[in-house]
């Protein structure tokens, strides 16, 4: 596995050093390397928020933006990084699932708890690279599941990502995108259109039906290449 991006958001210094610590130790048994990012609080962590985050503690009770706030704003620009909530009260804790955190750590913090904790978090982890993509903007990052990503269209200079949840745009090449997102899932059904196989319901000789009940029309010269791949996939689905 390669380096496992950490990000610890914790106003009390005992805490902040203790995980550290933690972190360190548990990753020299493991033979696993860690990057970590110390934030004093939740304010500074989020100013310049990068999409680059594996795994992310997040102290419950902070001044001026508290954890699970700061949790709904991560979770506005990243739906995927593994949040942990530490806190001292569990009942703050149990209110993660509406920021869909992974777990929570009671203070005072002890390593046997860490270790299930992080043991939970790093199976957890995506085991590819190519599972999400990052967006940038002027408004910073945004990542997008690729499980989530239904279709990509072109629009004049720029790409439309329609996901599950909303759409987002891309100034980038259908070409350039389908390279980079190195992706088995993923068809091209005509210059404009380039579709996640798992959410196809059925296709034709000139159309691809997808689950949400959006129809895309198929091209002549990609049509026999395309079905070839919506048979494979469906072969491996079985």
């Amino acid at each position: 596995m390669d380096e496992i991006s950490i990000a610890v958001v914790e106003d009390e210094k005992e805490y902040s050093s203790k995980l550290e610590k933690y972190l360190l130790e548990y990753g020299k048994e493991n033979n696993l390397k860690f990057h970590i990012n110390i934030f004093a609080d939740a304010v500074s962590f989020l100013k310049d928020f990068k999409c680059n985050y594996d795994i992310i503690y997040l102290d419950i009770r902070m001044p001026i933006i508290n954890g699970m706030d700061a949790a709904k704003e991560i979770r506005k620009k990243d739906s995927k990084v593994i949040i942990i909530f530490v806190t001292n009260l569990v009942q703050y804790a149990i209110e993660g699932y509406e920021v869909n955190a992974l777990d929570y750590i009671l203070k005072p913090i002890n390593y046997y708890d860490f270790c299930l904790k992080i043991n939970r978090a790093i199976e957890h982890m995506p085991k590819s690279n190519y599972q999400s993509v990052i967006l940038k903007s002027e408004n910073g990052e945004t990542r997008i599941d690729l499980r989530n990503l239904i279709y990509v269209e072109t629009k004049g200079h720029q790409l439309v990502l329609h996901t599950v949840n909303r759409d987002f745009f891309k100034y980038e090449s259908l070409k350039k995108f389908e390279l980079d997102l190195n992706s088995d899932d993923f068809v091209k059904i005509n210059s404009c259109y380039l579709v996640n196989m798992n959410f196809v319901q059925s296709f034709d000789s000139s159309s691809v039906h997808l689950k949400n009940n959006v129809d895309l029309q198929m091209s002549r010269p990609r049509r026999k290449e395309a079905i070839e791949a919506f048979r494979t996939f469906s072969e491996k689905q079985v």
